[in-house]
């Protein structure tokens, strides 16, 4: 799933927190949570539902659908880069929690999603001055934060975010 389930809240949001997507994936997510609950509680099917931050890579391709690569390519585009919080995660960090939550056999949802909350338009113009890009980023600013708490997940099987988004 995605951290796009929670919306625009003004605050620190968690697993337990009330579903309201504004988003088209969010929306969509949020119903495959539901239906997937359905079939756990009526059929028996062990379910881990894991709401992920923004998905990184070492590096930014332009040939993948890298969420970095796409902001680079709002940016080439000059669409307007909504200056939302984000908590980006490493996929390898991502792939860590998985194999720790299938070893230990936990069921439930989880926010799997970077400790750091950064500035999707502070990101771009990282990501432009770091692509020595011609154009710089169309910044839109909002008046939402949201902070996805991904503390569950730590005490549940130890896990942590290793990989830093701004290190790399």
């Amino acid at each position: 799933s995605t951290t796009e389930v929670y919306g625009t809240e003004k605050s620190a949001v968690a697993e337990r927190t009330y579903l309201k997507p504004a988003t088209l994936k969010g929306r969509w997510m949020a119903q495959q949570e539901d239906m997937v609950d359905k079939y756990r509680k009526n059929e028996g099917l062990f379910a881990v539902v894991l709401r992920l931050g923004q998905v990184f890579f070492n590096e930014i391709s332009a040939d993948t659908d890298n969420y970095f690569a796409g902001l680079r390519n709002d940016i080439m585009q000059e669409k307007a880069i909504v200056n939302e919080s984000i908590q980006p995660i490493h996929v390898s960090d991502v792939a860590d929690a998985v194999v720790r939550l299938i070893d230990k056999r936990w069921e439930g949802v989880y926010n799997i999603c970077g400790s750091a909350v950064l500035q999707k338009g502070d990101i771009a113009k990282q990501i432009a001055d770091k692509e020595k890009l011609e154009k710089e980023p169309v910044i839109e600013e909002v008046s939402y934060h949201v902070n996805v708490d991904n503390d569950k997940i730590k005490k549940a099987v130890g896990w942590t975010d290793f990989w830093n988004m701004e290190e790399l």
